[in-house]
């Protein structure tokens, strides 16, 4: 009777030994498929290419924002905003209008507009003045 209790435990310890085999390769895969996924996104976001066609791509954003913000300017000549942000698709624009700005005359409005996309961002900065007819000119626009 001890003999085949013996053989009995013996059984679940090896039934045990086979549910941890296959748990410990299917973890193992897990770790090594994400592992591969990770080096993949660092080879992407490292890639020349890739990071300048990124870069293109908040500028694009940081023009929009620009823009959005004449046409709101054109709109209301009092137009000013803190803080607008804008999300198209994988990019992030955030716009604020400042108007009179310290340095410029009266009737001049600051636009700064920031176009943020993964890890890239470009700032673009534009002063417009605003005649008291209601003329909207863009004086300067630079990149930051």
């Amino acid at each position: 009777m001890l003999k085949i209790m013996e053989e009995t435990e013996s059984l679940k310890n090896f039934r045990k030994a086979q549910v941890g085999l296959p748990f410990t390769l299917l973890v193992g895969g897990i770790v090594v498929a994400l592992g591969l996924a990770g080096a993949l996104v660092a080879y992407l976001l490292s890639s020349s290419t890739f990071t300048e066609k990124l870069s293109n791509r908040a500028l694009a954003a940081a023009k929009s924002g620009v823009n959005e913000a004449l046409m709101n300017i054109v709109d209301d000549k009092n137009y000013t905003i803190d803080s607008l942000t804008i999300n198209t698709g994988l990019a992030k624009t955030v716009i604020s209008v400042e108007k009179d700005p310290p340095g410029y005359p009266i009737g001049t409005r600051k636009i700064i507009s920031i176009g943020k996309i993964f890890n890239r961002q470009r700032k673009l900065v534009a002063i417009v003045s605003v005649s008291p007819d209601g003329q909207v000119n863009l004086v300067k626009l630079e990149e930051k």
